[in-house]
């Protein structure tokens, strides 16, 4: 046979085969589109899902292209074990590389979710999740290990769109997600309008509903790391009661049930696995206009896993005022080792104008605008905060002040058990700061021209505050002479009360009354400090003065060339008018005196009355 009869045979053989082929292939694909073999298609995965499941399990519609290797299902609809809807989409859509099967593989290089619905419901602590059979049915019991060989899963691209879940009374909507790996570029991922509420009550029964709504998340390469940008993430609270500063002007505006804060950042992660990631969040602001909120920048490096966080590098910054530390160290709570909540920083140091944080915390300070530096180390549990080496100055350095403290009661939740306790190891401050510093706060002044008279002024003491409590005392050195003193303010009773003493303090000088020469006193005080009560007598008598009590026992003293001891003072103030009255017991004769005063600038015209007392001649027995 010659050699292109042999190749004439050959080539209507291949063709043969190659039409059977095509045949097999084009009827495969006919009957894998046909409506008949897809609804058995539909059926059968159904009854597979059903049975799996143990519950009702429906599909409208599926459908197979072979030739885009995708796979859809239309309608799908799953129920829980008590018949309630657990599971609805619109569309389920796969593209998966069919002959990767044959590998122990699957692998979707393209997915698509529509209009998917779940409703998932835990009616208590102790009771079971109603999609908990749905985890149970899909665990990976025995690793599906078949002949050394484990199924693998890949999936290269996700869509979702109009995405919803709900938990209980907790939600999550989302507009829409996109998800690619690509090898080549890297992970891309966009959410868009993404939605999520829940609630919580507190011990008095009150419900909080919080949300957090974000318009973009949008996640890229950028060589080695990834970029993920948050635009405008909006962060809401809203128990429905009045603002804890509802008719009370002294409290800020920030509460935690009632917040809208507004916030913009930017994520760098250079590492990230199941157990640990290393970020840079590189600007980040966030602004809540009611409250007053109002933070310009943030940035930190954080490396996590599920043991610790550091923090390094932070800097936060306000309008007016930066704060920076080197690093901090978060230890996470592990109840199983009984591993507590712990952190430290390094120290931190901070240029803060009070200014900033008037209008959420204290708006007595909404005119404090002098700048100070400020240097701590902060390190605590969930139980107690603690603060080293507190050092406080003003930039012209004429106030200095050295500290160290804490603040027990955290984690009790209970603001009756907050206690904020510090000793103060040092402070001086020079003629004219303390003067500037208290015209900086919003509230009448009394005898300034007496503090300035103290010159330059040296503290050392302590001070406490528990609930509505607060305690101060200490010694003050100045340069009229040296003062101990203990007071107390109580702000349910709105008095401050306690008592001063001091072995030797020039009196003229401090008054501005030179025929007072040196005193040594002990005084007991009572001012009223409530703002209705005050208010109510400067309508009905004016005046410029405290409401208030002080007496006194003065062991020595002396005016002009008269030295006197053991002198009993006591002085009545009603706001407008100081009647006092000063008695020195004799032998035979009583000396005193009553005087009066309405202004505390001008002592030096204070109106005074003596008084001469005979004791009655005794008989002799």
């Amino acid at each position: 046979m010659s050699k292109t009869n042999k190749w004439h045979r050959a080539a209507r053989g291949a063709a043969i085969v190659g039409g059977v082929l095509a045949l097999l292939v084009g009827g495969t694909y006919a009957l894998l589109n046909s409506t008949a073999v897809q609804n058995r298609i539909m059926h059968a995965a159904t009854k597979l899902l059903a049975e799996k499941l143990q519950t009702r399990v429906s599909i409208n519609d599926v459908s197979v292209s072979l030739i885009n290797q995708e796979i859809q299902l239309h309608g799908l609809y799953v129920e829980d074990r008590q018949q309630r809807p657990l599971l609805q989409a619109g569309t389920l859509a796969a593209h998966i590389k069919l002959w990767a099967l044959l590998r122990d593989s699957v692998n979707i290089s393209r997915a698509r979710i529509d209009e998917v619905s779940a409703q998932l419901i835990k009616a208590d602590d102790d009771s079971v999740p109603n999609y908990q059979f749905v985890l149970d049915a899909f665990k990976n019991k025995d690793s599906h290990e078949v002949e050394g060989k484990t199924m693998s899963l890949a999936i290269n691209d996700i869509l979702v769109t109009n995405f919803k879940a709900n938990y209980n009374t907790d939600s999550v909507k989302l507009e829409k997600l996109s998800y690619r790996d690509n090898k080549d570029m890297g992970l891309e991922l966009l959410a868009r309008h993404l939605q999520v509420s829940w609630q919580h009550n507190n011990k008095k029964g009150i419900t909080t509903h919080s949300s957090i709504a974000v318009e973009n998340v949008k996640a890229s390469p950028d060589g080695k790391l990834l970029c993920v940008d948050v635009d405008n993430l909006r962060f809401a609270t809203d128990n429905h009661q009045p603002r804890k500063n509802a008719g009370k002007p002294h409290r800020g505006f920030f509460d935690a049930d009632h917040l809208d804060i507004t916030a913009n950042m930017r994520w760098t992660i250079d590492h990230i696995k199941n157990d640990s990631v290393h970020a840079t969040l590189s600007q980040c602001s966030a602004t809540d206009s009611v409250s007053g909120i109002d933070l310009r920048d943030l940035q930190c490096t954080i490396a996590a896993n599920k043991h610790e966080v550091t923090l390094t590098n932070v800097l936060v910054r306000q309008a007016s005022t930066e704060l920076r530390f080197a690093k901090a160290l978060l230890q996470l709570p592990d109840n199983q080792h009984g591993t507590p909540l712990a952190y430290r920083t390094s120290t931190i140091t901070a240029k803060p104008v009070l200014h900033d944080i008037a209008r959420p915390f204290a708006p007595i300070l909404k005119d404090f605008k002098t700048p100070l530096l400020l240097s701590v180390e902060v390190s605590g549990e969930d139980e107690q905060m603690n603060f080293a080496n507190v050092v406080v100055t003003s930039p012209d350095r004429k106030l200095l002040i050295k500290a160290s403290g804490n603040i027990t009661g955290l984690r009790h939740n209970a603001e009756h058990l907050l206690k904020v306790h510090f000793d103060v190891h040092q402070m001086t401050a020079l003629p004219g700061v303390t003067e500037r510093i208290i015209n900086q706060f919003p509230f009448r002044k009394f005898m300034m021209k007496q503090l300035n008279a103290l010159g330059t002024v040296r503290y050392k003491g302590l001070f406490d505050v528990i609930w509505r409590h607060e305690n101060f005392k200490g010694r003050l050195n100045t340069d009229v002479g040296a003062i101990d003193f203990d007071m107390a303010h109580d702000s349910d009773t709105k008095y401050l009360a306690g008592w001063i003493n001091t072995d030797s303090l020039a009196m003229g000088r401090a008054l501005d009354m030179p025929d007072l020469g040196y005193a040594a006193i002990k005084a007991d005080f009572k001012f009223d400090i409530s703002k209705e009560r005050t208010a109510a007598m400067r309508r009905a008598k004016g005046g410029k003065l405290p409401i208030g009590q002080v007496k006194a026992h003065v062991n020595h003293a002396s005016w002009k060339f008269v030295k006197v001891d053991n002198l009993d003072v006591t002085i009545d103030s009603d706001g407008a008018i100081a009647q006092g009255e000063v008695e020195a017991p004799g032998k035979f004769v009583d000396l005193g005196c009553t005087f009066s005063f309405n202004d505390t600038e001008q002592l030096q015209k204070i109106h005074i009355t003596p008084k001469v007392s005979f004791h009655k001649a005794r008989k002799n027995k």
